[in-house]
Protein backbone atom coordinates (compact mmCIF):
# COMPACT_ATOMS: atom_id res chain seq x y z
CA UNK A 1 0.00 0.00 0.00
CA UNK A 2 1.25 3.34 -1.07
CA UNK A 3 2.35 6.19 1.96
CA UNK A 4 -0.15 9.45 2.02
CA UNK A 5 2.99 11.72 1.12
CA UNK A 6 3.48 9.43 -1.98
CA UNK A 7 0.30 9.87 -3.08
CA UNK A 8 -0.23 13.54 -2.19
CA UNK A 9 2.85 13.93 -4.32
CA UNK A 10 1.38 12.08 -7.22
CA UNK A 11 -2.10 13.85 -7.07
CA UNK A 12 0.18 17.24 -7.28
CA UNK A 13 -0.22 18.77 -4.26
CA UNK A 14 2.88 20.67 -4.06
CA UNK A 15 3.18 21.52 -0.45
CA UNK A 16 4.16 17.91 0.10
CA UNK A 17 7.35 18.66 -1.67
CA UNK A 18 8.36 20.48 1.55
CA UNK A 19 6.81 17.83 4.31
CA UNK A 20 8.53 19.49 7.36
CA UNK A 21 6.64 22.76 6.30
CA UNK A 22 3.03 20.80 7.19
CA UNK A 23 1.72 21.03 10.80
CA UNK A 24 0.98 17.71 12.33
CA UNK A 25 -3.24 18.72 11.96
CA UNK A 26 -2.64 19.00 8.11
CA UNK A 27 -1.28 15.67 8.36
CA UNK A 28 -4.08 14.24 10.56
CA UNK A 29 -6.47 15.63 7.81
CA UNK A 30 -4.99 14.20 4.88
CA UNK A 31 -4.66 10.79 6.69
CA UNK A 32 -7.82 10.61 7.70
CA UNK A 33 -8.90 11.34 4.09
CA UNK A 34 -6.62 9.02 2.78
CA UNK A 35 -8.42 6.19 5.01
CA UNK A 36 -11.72 8.06 4.25
CA UNK A 37 -10.76 7.24 0.16
CA UNK A 38 -9.65 3.52 0.54
CA UNK A 39 -12.45 2.75 2.83
CA UNK A 40 -14.76 4.30 0.36
CA UNK A 41 -12.77 1.73 -2.38
CA UNK A 42 -12.97 -1.15 -0.65
CA UNK A 43 -16.90 -0.57 -0.04
CA UNK A 44 -17.14 -0.85 -3.67
CA UNK A 45 -15.10 -3.48 -4.65
CA UNK A 46 -17.17 -5.25 -1.91
CA UNK A 47 -20.15 -4.33 -3.59
CA UNK A 48 -19.18 -5.82 -6.98
CA UNK A 49 -18.09 -8.40 -5.67
CA UNK A 50 -21.13 -9.37 -3.90
CA UNK A 51 -23.27 -8.67 -7.12
CA UNK A 52 -21.29 -10.90 -9.38
CA UNK A 53 -21.17 -13.63 -6.68
CA UNK A 54 -24.85 -13.35 -5.96
CA UNK A 55 -25.39 -13.79 -10.37
CA UNK A 56 -23.46 -16.31 -10.31
CA UNK A 57 -25.21 -18.20 -7.76
CA UNK A 58 -28.33 -17.57 -9.41
CA UNK A 59 -27.03 -18.63 -12.40
CA UNK A 60 -25.90 -22.33 -10.80
CA UNK A 61 -29.44 -22.31 -9.11
CA UNK A 62 -31.11 -21.87 -12.26
CA UNK A 63 -28.78 -24.38 -14.36
CA UNK A 64 -29.32 -26.98 -11.37
CA UNK A 65 -32.79 -26.66 -11.72
CA UNK A 66 -33.29 -27.32 -15.27
CA UNK A 67 -30.79 -29.91 -15.40
CA UNK A 68 -33.28 -31.53 -12.88
CA UNK A 69 -36.15 -31.06 -14.42
CA UNK A 70 -34.78 -32.56 -17.86
CA UNK A 71 -34.05 -34.89 -15.63
CA UNK A 72 -37.64 -35.34 -14.33
CA UNK A 73 -39.18 -35.34 -17.64
CA UNK A 74 -37.14 -38.33 -19.00
CA UNK A 75 -37.83 -40.26 -15.88
CA UNK A 76 -41.15 -39.65 -15.00
CA UNK A 77 -42.91 -42.02 -17.07
CA UNK A 78 -41.15 -44.77 -16.51
CA UNK A 79 -41.20 -44.70 -12.89
CA UNK A 80 -42.12 -42.20 -10.58
CA UNK A 81 -40.00 -42.84 -7.32
CA UNK A 82 -36.84 -43.00 -9.51
CA UNK A 83 -37.86 -39.26 -10.04
CA UNK A 84 -36.71 -38.48 -6.77
CA UNK A 85 -33.55 -41.19 -6.37
CA UNK A 86 -32.72 -39.59 -9.36
CA UNK A 87 -32.30 -36.29 -8.29
CA UNK A 88 -31.32 -36.84 -4.92
CA UNK A 89 -28.33 -38.74 -6.70
CA UNK A 90 -27.42 -35.57 -8.69
CA UNK A 91 -26.61 -33.85 -5.29
CA UNK A 92 -23.99 -36.87 -4.79
CA UNK A 93 -22.21 -36.92 -7.60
Amino acid sequence: MRDTIDMAREAGLMAFKYPELISKEDWENLDRFVALVRADEREETNRRANASWSLMCEKMVAAEREACAKLADQLIWADNKGVASAIRARGKS
